[in-house]
């Protein structure tokens, strides 16, 4: 908008420029009529028609340009154009009016100021060219303001094309966006949705926790609570069996105490031979707690033979029958060392006269002095025994070694052979 004002501000102050010259240039006329001769003033006419169709033609191009041009500027233009133009036609007609006034007289006078005013009149001329050359510059200038003026305008035109399309993209653009917001902003519901949805199955999913832990604990306080229960049944069970057990013995005690208070207990006769059978008998009878401890002593004393009974000449009336064994085991018990039985053990065969079941008990009598030795350990009992009793038996009743079989099975077997045999 700017350029466009600047534009016709120039165009007004050529108006008036253009006025200004025809002014000046009618003045000059109107004084050197007096001098001027037919051609020169046919020269004249001739100029000033030329004017007057340049001044058309800049007024129909102005006409022209001002249809391109915004309405309210081109209205003051054409105003002004149209004013300017109806001064110079005034001026041109009264020209041509006192031109016409004083032909008459110019060629009264011509003779007399012909020669004066020739200079004068080729002066005009040339500055009448001059003039016309620039009205002609006014005019290049105005059709460049003109090309300039269309090609802001083309420049507009192509910015606004521009701008509706970026327009149109961006409300496309927008309108995508819109769209993609509503999508997003159901997707966000559905979301919202199923989130609460998981809170509350995760609410409810706490609240189970929370009660399978409470029923958990009831049941392990329950489960504690049962052991207990279960424990002091077994207790109370056990002291049930205990005194009815004490009861039973106590009961069986008195009445063996007053089966056997009528006679005195026996033991085998001991001459000095066979000690170990003799004093497992004596350990037995005390251990069962069937007689007293006085009952059993005079037993063991009874028991002697021969010069047996001299021991008892070094024993005191008081001891105890534990003490009793204990000297008999001094005087006759085994005196062998614990290497020397271990090697018994593992040289012991069967004699011939002897019978499998001897050989068995007597061979299990020296694995159990080498076991009281602490030469062979408890737990190697049947291996060991199975192992010897096999190697140390005779030719003739050996049966089939399996390693899947006991020793008292083993016993049997050959057992079974031997009679066999026998027959």
């Amino acid at each position: 908008m700017n350029t466009i004002d600047d534009y016709l501000h120039d165009v007004s102050i050529n108006g008036v420029e253009h006025n200004l010259m025809n002014e000046k240039s009618r003045d000059c006329f109107e004084t050197q009529l007096n001098g001027n001769t037919p051609d020169s003033l046919r020269y004249l006419d001739e100029h000033m028609r030329k004017l007057d169709v340049t001044l058309r033609e800049l007024k129909y191009e102005d006409r022209k340009r001002e249809d391109k041009t915004y309405v309210s500027s081109a209205d003051h233009i054409h105003t002004r154009i149209s004013d300017n133009s109806s001064i110079v036609a005034d001026r041109n007609s009264g020209i041509e009016e006192r031109l016409s006034n004083r032909v008459l007289d110019t060629r009264l006078s011509r003779n007399e100021t012909g020669s004066v005013h020739k200079y004068e009149l080729k002066e005009d001329i040339r500055r009448v060219h001059n003039e016309y050359a620039e009205i002609r510059s006014q005019s290049e200038k105005y059709e460049t303001k003109n090309c300039q003026l269309q090609k802001m305008r083309d420049d507009e035109e192509r910015s606004h094309k521009m701008m509706l399309k970026q327009r149109l993209v961006l409300k496309n653009e927008f309108e995508r966006k819109r769209q993609a917001e509503k999508e997003l902003l159901r997707n966000i519901e559905q979301l919202e949705l199923q989130e609460r949805a998981l809170l509350q199955q995760r609410s409810r999913n706490e609240l189970l926790d929370r009660e399978i832990a409470i029923r958990r604990m009831k049941n392990d306080d329950m489960n504690r609570r049962l052991e207990v229960l279960k424990q002091k049944e077994r207790v109370l069970k056990d002291k049930v069996h205990q005194m009815n057990d004490n009861y039973m013995i106590r009961e069986v005690t008195t009445n063996d105490q007053i089966k056997l208070s009528a006679r005195m207990p026996t033991l085998p006769s001991f001459d000095g031979k066979n000690f170990e059978e003799w004093k497992l008998e004596a350990v037995c009878m005390m251990r069962t707690g069937l007689y007293s401890d006085y009952a059993v002593s005079q037993a063991i004393r009874n028991s002697l033979k021969g010069d047996t009974r001299r021991i008892l000449l070094t024993i005191k009336p008081s001891e105890s029958a534990e003490e009793l064994i204990a000297k008999m085991t001094e005087n006759f018990g085994e005196v062998k060392s614990g290497e020397r039985i271990v090697q018994d053990f593992y040289s012991a065969k069967q004699h011939e006269t002897e019978s499998c079941s001897a050989w068995g008990i007597r061979l299990e009598a020296l694995f159990q002095q080498a076991v009281k030795k602490g030469e062979i350990e408890e737990r190697k009992r049947d291996n060991k025994l199975k192992e010897r009793f096999w190697r140390g038996l005779n030719s003739a009743t050996r049966v089939s070694y399996e390693s899947s079989d006991s020793f008292e099975k083993l016993k049997r077997k050959t057992r079974l052979e031997e009679e066999e045999n026998n027959q």
